[in-house]
């Protein structure tokens, strides 16, 4: 064999093996396609069988509920050939779900076998009717579970809204009605709610009526929002805090109402010592306004004294100088008759020497008088100033609290004693005058 037919009979060989491993490739490759769809033909099988033995369960119970003489032969025996060859196969899936549906099958044969008795010995059917019902709707959420999310345990699903669960029962034809006396689709939700599915929304605890007649405890409502019932021992630990922190409050505010009380009874003593230091500054003052009106009245009584004595000398000097013209009367008329040779000129030289010194004396009295007058006016104006200057040493000795209206009366005293100097000055010297004139 030449070297150019080797080549050739080994890149046809070479070929022939590897169109050789692709058939057997894809001979393995349409064996596992097969046998998967094989498998999930079956598991549809095993849902499929399920559900027509169900419907045809509920049918049955509908009949024997309806017809009470129907025999036993109205119940045909359950066949479940479908997962027994699941059962037997090697198929991968989903092992205790397909158990729960052996279970199912179990107790639908037995309920069956028992309204079958029940219908055999003519006995009343309406216990085994009830069991048969509760196995139908076992039945039904199994047969969701298998279809829906595939066998797996009613906790690890998750929530799912019970409508999907309505409307699941819708397309495979399970009526609301079906069963007698039930709402086959409400019971169906609440057996999955019970097996523990978390279905949503919750069901309804009361009418509306109640609802809305009821008084909400958020505490007492374990599913409220931002609450956890409290177990007995927190309990009776906040009972503990809250009867302290009331006791503290209270003994703080008995310790500011002690307080307070001792405050308000130092002020009340400053107050009344005050009271009492302003009872005695007006006590003292009324007695210096007193002592200040008695030496107002005494002065004024002085003065008084003084002009009735001023107008008994001034009577008394009025008397001295009508005695003396009358003895100068005589005195002239002795002479007339003792100078009678006198000349007529001298006499009247004379007469009118007498009668100028007669208006002489006319106008000192008369002056006299005047002065009387304006000293009692004096006197007056001086006893009126003394009386506002004492009012007003009262209304000062009110007011002011240190003593002004004592200064005040010393004042009025210096005063008085000035103008009683200057009121016997004036006397003195009105006597003087007089004596002059006389």
């Amino acid at each position: 064999m030449s070297e150019s037919e080797f080549y050739t009979f080994f890149t046809g060989g070479l070929g022939l093996l590897i169109a050789a491993a692709l058939l057997i490739a894809w001979q393995l490759w349409r064996i596992r396609v097969e046998e998967e769809e094989g498998a999930a033909s079956a598991l549809d099988g095993v849902s499929h069988e399920l559900r027509i033995n169900l419907q045809r369960f509920v049918a049955e119970i509908a009949q024997v509920h309806s017809n009470q003489e129907a025999g036993p032969d109205l119940l045909l025996p359950v066949r479940h050939p479908q997962i027994d060859g699941v059962n037997a196969s090697l198929i991968r899936t989903n092992r205790n779900a397909l158990a729960v549906i052996g279970n199912t099958y179990q107790e639908l044969e037995a309920r069956k076998m028992a309204l079958r008795a029940a219908l055999a010995q003519r006995r009343d059917p309406g216990n085994a009717i009830d069991d048969a019902m509760d196995a139908t709707i076992n039945g039904i959420a199994t047969l969701y579970m298998w279809e829906s999310h595939g066998g797996a345990r009613p906790a690890e699903v998750g929530r799912v809204r019970s409508w999907d669960v309505r409307d699941w029962m819708k397309g495979h034809h399970f009526a609301q009605g079906a069963l007698p006396g039930l709402y086959l689709r409400d019971e169906v939700v609440e057996r999955l709610r019970a097996y523990g599915l978390h279905l949503t929304p919750r069901p309804l605890t009361h009418t509306a009526h109640e609802y809305y007649s009821m008084h909400y405890d958020r505490k007492a409502d374990l599913n409220a929002p931002f609450w956890k019932r409290k177990s007995p021992e927190q309990k009776a630990e906040e009972e503990r805090k809250k009867a302290e922190k009331a006791a503290r409050k209270a003994e703080k505010q008995a310790e500011k109402d002690a307080l307070k009380a001792e405050k308000d009874r130092e002020k009340a003593e400053k107050e009344a010592a005050k009271e009492a230091e302003r009872e005695a500054e007006r006590a003292s003052l009324a007695a210096a306004a007193a002592a200040t009106a008695a030496a107002g009245a005494g002065a004024a009584a002085d003065l008084l004294s003084d002009d009735t004595a001023l107008e008994e000398d001034l009577d008394d000097f009025e008397a001295a100088v009508a005695g003396e013209a009358e003895a100068m009367d005589f005195d002239t008329a002795e002479e007339a008759d003792t100078d009678e040779d006198m000349s007529d000129d001298e006499l009247s030289d004379e007469e009118e020497s007498d009668e100028d010194e007669a208006d002489e004396v006319d106008a000192e009295e008369y002056e006299e008088d005047d002065s009387d007058e304006d000293y009692e006016e004096e006197s007056d104006d001086e006893a009126d100033e003394v009386d506002a200057e004492e009012s007003d040493d009262d209304e000062d000795g009110e007011v002011d609290e240190d003593g002004a209206g004592d200064d005040e009366a010393d004042e009025i005293d210096a005063e008085e004693g000035d103008e009683g100097l200057a009121v016997d000055y004036g006397e003195f010297g009105e006597e003087d005058e007089m004596e002059e004139e006389v």
